[in-house]
């Protein structure tokens, strides 16, 4: 009794830590995200302002090597390296190096002939090939940052484009550090603050959600009980409690009849239709609105922390604004000075126009340029005249032959805080997603064992009563008030089977005091009319129930350390190919489109190899010891991935990180297995899916933003601090001792890669389903999801966070459209009784196909966005039918060698398909660029289903099968 007692109180503490958490995670991810998005704004706001110095002064020598002047020739170039200089206080020095490094000249003497610094030269990129627009914008630039100063860059080039040197301005990087500063000790407080009230907020919600939980709860049993209507209980409860009750008070009435002397009456009603919708559990209203509410406060916390940012932060962004304005000002000027030192007038300068738009596109931050003399705009692009005072700069061009009026007005736009805003909105409503899904996952750990799993099991037991089955076992140790209502039913129950029992013992002593046919004929019209009884209303006692409370309970232990190391690995998964781009190759000879691809296919390649052996092993160690030494291994492989100097390193750490995931998949998917009989299994490996999806919506999405504001490494570690929980977890939780088998479950050994044998290989209608179906499918899913849109992205001059955003579209698309792919898959096979697996396979394949057609659209993002949303609804479509496909393509092999073999080789080339994505892209990529690899691989995946669906379907499967007559 104090068990049941102290059970709400532990369920009110549980969602108050639930609450916690939410408000934790959300305002934590909230201050790294402003404290980085306004740190990099005011970088490269003053970045890009010597960026445009440095770029001046490579235009001036490569107008001079185009003269046929050598680099080392440039006798006058110190002095204007000086006059440069002295413009700007911020400036430290000018250098021009040549091609090997070497600086030949500078505006500081003392800096002549020195060696260029090597983090400098390892800064040094070009955009790369396919490069899209937001890169070409960037021009031909680098930069390099330590604490004190930061350098920006520009290549020289002869007229055929070779690089001749190298441009390096260093400047004073202490101003943003210190707006940095000032910026932090505001932030800090405030994000206390909001903590504070978020947490508050959402734990006075939580504990009105309990509380009202509870109170319906309660109306439910007095409901039973008889002390309220019978329909007692909103949200659900009168309708689960009420068919229950209702087949209750039917059979007692109808007993009550047959006592009476009606036997043949037949009884009133009917039982309802017996289901179990996991979906359809009581609270869920209430529930719903909880979660929206919670997110809501998350919301509302996060914009008031962004607001209060902006404007603290507002004057030192426009400060730096400014003084990139006034930069390009100074650099456009010098450009129309020396048009005039050709005796070009202001006036009659061609393409003026056209370079204003050209900077302005440039720079985002700028709203107009105009060249202004004689009172009349001779150019102009966008509005100059319409800005602030404060937020306009203007050079004189009397030097450029304009006239003593002449000038160059360049206007600030005052939306540079508002466009900031918008894309931390984007960051937010990311931020946003991903705590929907952890908050669910997070209940399921914290309110599985004393909300969740016990309320299904009352949802079962009821609804089994109001199906006419008053015979099943109902489970009355529930926690608290559901406890409560088991016991209420339980009662009701107790009473209509001691009812019947009682009949039965009447009429067996009627029966044996009568003696002759002629006599016994009205007791055999009552045990018949008791027998329909009977089966009318299931008064059989103890029907078992479809999966026991300490199974549904260990399958729960598993899920949380399963997905957080999910979690852990999938955090890499948006910028895993660029850090590998990063790694030094070392004496490895590899092309740089199969450095970025390597760890991927690696990865990809050991999980597949590894899952057939690492079955059976981990069945022999047990599933409990083979997950915590898979986890383990996860959290060395992180650290170490952390911590790769080199490619060969991390291929390695990436390799142990494969072996890590395959063998807590096969663990997980054991426990799942073993835990489960043939009527629970398939909601069990549902939920073992629904792990995998989310974690794969998450991850890729919250890995860039971490990528973005930490760094790669430190996102490394963060992951190896995930698997560390999980391992945590999975030792505390994880049962010590494996079940006992329950009636129906497999009881084969898997068998390990040798021992497969190669007899289902040879059905050529199983091999195509595996070569046109399941290898592509999982091939352009790597290739473009995971290899080629990282990349992508990245060479368009966008974020890590940006590929994890795209990644997540294809994912959260999966985890919406799946289960309606399966249930419409379900509906056709089961109501309209057609086999339309086919169809199903060939149209997802195509149109997984038809996703690469997106890289016709103009705007990069937006490609990205389409290709990835069209990918995620095709392997939707396809994914449940293609898995359907393999019984009826191999009944001879599963009856010869059994299902789990044939499913065996199944998902074996399938992962093979997956490790194939990356070198298939890479080799493309290498050969025809971003967009034509897009194209040509999914001309090639849409090519394969147009020849399945050709080979396979049929308009016969889309023809109801016709009822078959049974003789009488």
């Amino acid at each position: 009794m104090a068990e049941a007692a102290s059970a709400p109180a532990t369920l009110r503490r549980r969602l108050l830590a639930l609450a916690a958490g939410l408000a934790l995670f959300s305002v934590g991810m909230s201050v790294l995200l402003v404290a980085f998005k306004l740190d990099n704004t005011l970088r490269e706001l003053r970045h890009g302002r010597f960026s445009l110095v440095a770029g001046d002064v490579a235009r001036v020598v490569e107008h001079s090597l185009s003269l046929g002047m050598d680099l080392a020739d440039l006798g006058a170039l110190d002095a204007l390296l000086q006059r440069r200089g002295r413009a700007d206080g911020a400036i430290l020095s000018i250098d021009v190096a040549d091609a090997a490094g070497r600086v030949l000249y500078s505006s500081a003497a003392e800096r002549r002939a020195r060696a260029m610094p090597a983090a400098w030269r390892a800064a040094l990129r070009r955009p790369p090939s396919g490069a899209g627009t937001a890169a070409a914008a960037a021009g031909w630039r680098w930069r390099g940052d330590d604490d004190d100063e930061a350098v920006a860059g520009a290549f020289v080039d002869n007229s055929f484009a070779v690089p001749q040197g190298y441009v390096a301005v260093r400047y004073v990087s202490g101003r943003e550090g210190q707006a940095r500063r000032h910026l932090a000790v505001a932030l800090w407080p405030a994000a206390l603050a909001v903590l504070g009230a978020a947490a508050a907020a959402l734990c006075l919600l939580a504990t009105w959600l309990a509380r009202r939980f509870e109170r319906e709860l309660a109306r439910a049993v007095a409901g039973v009980d008889g002390k309220l209507p019978a329909a007692a209980g909103g949200d659900g409860w009168a309708a689960l409690v009420g068919p229950a009750l209702r087949q209750l008070d039917g059979a007692e009435a109808a007993l009550a009849a047959w006592r009476a002397g009606a036997p043949t009456a037949p009884p009133a009603g009917a039982p309802a239709p017996m289901y179990d919708d996991a979906e359809a559990l009581p609270g869920r209203r209430l529930g719903r609105l909880g979660m929206a509410a919670m997110l809501l406060i998350a919301a509302a916390a996060m914009a008031a922390l962004c607001g209060y940012a902006l404007l603290r932060a507002e004057g030192a962004l426009l400060d730096e604004a400014a003084g990139k304005a006034e930069a390009v000002a100074l650099s456009l000027a010098g450009t129309f000075e020396r048009a005039a030192l050709l005796g070009i007038p202001l006036e009659r300068i061609t393409g003026v126009a056209a370079a204003l738009d050209e900077v302005r596109a440039r720079n985002g931050e700028l709203a107009g340029l105009a060249v202004l003399a004689g009172g009349a705009t001779l150019y102009r692009s966008g509005d100059a005249g319409a800005a602030r005072p404060e937020l306009s700069r203007t050079v004189p061009l009397a030097s450029a032959g304009g006239g003593a009026d002449a000038r160059l007005q360049v206007a600030l736009d005052p939306g540079v805080v508002e466009q900031l805003f918008a894309e931390l909105a984007l960051d937010f409503a990311v931020i946003l997603l991903v705590a929907l899904f952890l908050m669910l996952e997070l209940a399921d750990a914290l309110t599985g064992a004393l909300l969740l799993r016990p309320l299904r099991t009352l949802c079962r037991d009821a609804r089994a009563l109001g199906a006419g089955r008053l015979g099943v076992a109902v489970a009355a140790d529930h926690p608290g008030a559901m406890g409560a209502l088991a016991l209420a039913l339980q009662r009701r129950q107790a009473r209509v089977l001691a009812d019947y029992r009682a009949c039965r013992r009447r009429l067996a002593d009627q029966l044996a005091a009568r003696h002759g046919a002629d006599a016994d004929a009205p007791a055999r019209a009552a045990l018949a009319a008791l027998r329909r009884l009977r089966d009318r209303y299931g008064l059989v006692h103890g029907a078992p129930r479809a999966l026991p409370p300490e199974r549904a309970g260990a399958l729960g232990s598993m899920r949380a350390p399963f997905f957080l190391l999910l979690l852990a690995e999938d955090l890499s998964r948006g910028f895993l190919p660029i850090y590998a781009g990063q790694m030094a190759t070392g004496a490895l000879a590899i092309p740089p489109g199969a450095v970025v691809g390597l760890p991927i296919f690696l990865f990809m390649f050991i999980v597949a190899v590894s899952q057939p052996g690492l079955g059976a092993w981990s069945e022999r160690r047990g599933r409990r010891a083979a997950f915590l030494l898979a986890a383990a291994l996860a959290v060395a492989a992180h650290l170490l991935s952390a911590q790769a100097a080199s490619l060969a390193g991390l291929l390695a750490w990436r390799a142990a990180a494969g072996l890590a995931w395959a063998g807590a998949f096969v663990a997980a998917q054991g426990m799942v297995l073993a835990y489960t009989d043939q009527s629970s299994r398939a909601k069990g490996l549902a939920g073992f899916v629904a792990v995998v999806l989310v974690s794969l919506a998450c991850g890729p999405a919250l890995g860039g933003l971490l990528a973005d504001a930490l760094g790669y490494r430190a996102t490394f570690l963060l992951a190896a601090l995930l698997a560390a929980a999980a391992l945590l977890l999975a030792w505390r939780t994880l049962p010590r001792a494996a079940p006992a088998p329950p009636p129906g479950a497999a009881t084969a050994r898997p068998a390990g890669v040798g021992a497969l044998p190669l007899h289902p290989l040879r059905n050529w209608r199983f091999l195509g389903l595996l070569l046109l179906a399941a290898v592509p499918a999982k091939l352009i899913l790597v290739a473009f999801c995971y290899y080629l849109m990282p990349l992508y992205l990245a060479a368009a001059g966008y974020s890590a966070a940006m590929a994890g955003r795209v990644i997540m579209v294809y994912s959260v698309v999966m985890v919406l459209l799946l289960p309606l792919g399966a249930d419409a898959f379900e509906r056709l096979r089961r109501r309209r009784r057609i086999t339309p697996h086919a169809w199903f396979v060939g149209a997802g394949v195509a149109c997984s196909g038809l996703a690469g057609g997106a890289m016709l659209l103009p705007s990069e993002i937006m490609a990205a966005t389409v290709l990835a949303g069209v990918l995620g609804a095709a392997q939707a479509l396809s994914i449940s039918a293609q898995a359907a496909m393999v019984p009826q393509l191999a009944r001879r092999e599963i009856a010869r060698h059994g299902e789990a073999v044939v499913y065996g080789y199944y998902r074996l080339v399938e992962r093979i398909g997956s490790a194939l994505g990356p070198l298939v892209a890479g080799a493309m990529l290498q050969l025809l660029g971003f967009r034509l690899s897009f194209l040509a691989l999914g001309g090639v995946v849409f090519a394969c289903g147009l020849l399945f669906a050709l080979l396979f379907a049929r308009p016969s499967q889309l023809t109801a099968a016709p009822a078959v007559a049974v003789a009488p």
